[in-house]
């Protein structure tokens, strides 16, 4: 009998449009939309260090913050400690989609084990993540995956 999984991170990753980009481009000349994200890497892995005190993960063209991996049924429990260097930080986020158009998701992957005789992941947010969401202007992604 497989196990329900689940994997909870806040991304931040690069915008790739010429008009909120401007800016940027502006300063480099020389680089692309798509490029904005490699040349301003440094700048925002330093602001995260700076003002979350965590070392981000790079993920291909995102970096990763906070992440888990171990599972619980209620997801809020998981988003908690996948967001606890972020809450109240909320303006912080904002700060940092701004100066380097950036943007920022939750994401929550869950694995639902379709031969599994326990209930599957509780997947409704509570009003603290809702309100994290909101006044950090955050997205969500779900990728809900039944194997």
């Amino acid at each position: 009998m497989e196990k329900h999984s689940c994997k909870t991170y806040f991304s931040v990753g690069f915008e790739f449009d010429r008009v909120k980009n401007a800016a940027l481009l502006k300063e480099r000349r020389e680089c692309s939309p798509e490029e904005i994200g490699i040349y301003n890497r440094a700048k925002v892995e330093k602001f995260i260090v700076d003002n979350f005190g965590v070392t981000p993960e790079w993920d291909r063209h995102r970096f990763i913050i906070g992440s888990n991996t171990t599972y619980c049924s209620d997801v809020n429990e998981m988003l908690a400690a996948t967001l606890k260097d972020l809450f109240g930080k909320e303006d912080k986020i904002k700060e940092m989609q701004r100066a380097f158009s950036v943007t920022c998701t939750l994401e929550i992957v869950p694995y639902i084990a379709s031969g599994s005789e326990k209930p599957p992941q509780e997947l409704s947010l509570n009003e603290g993540i809702i309100a994290f969401l909101y006044n950090s202007d955050t997205a969500m992604d779900l990728d809900y995956y039944v194997v």
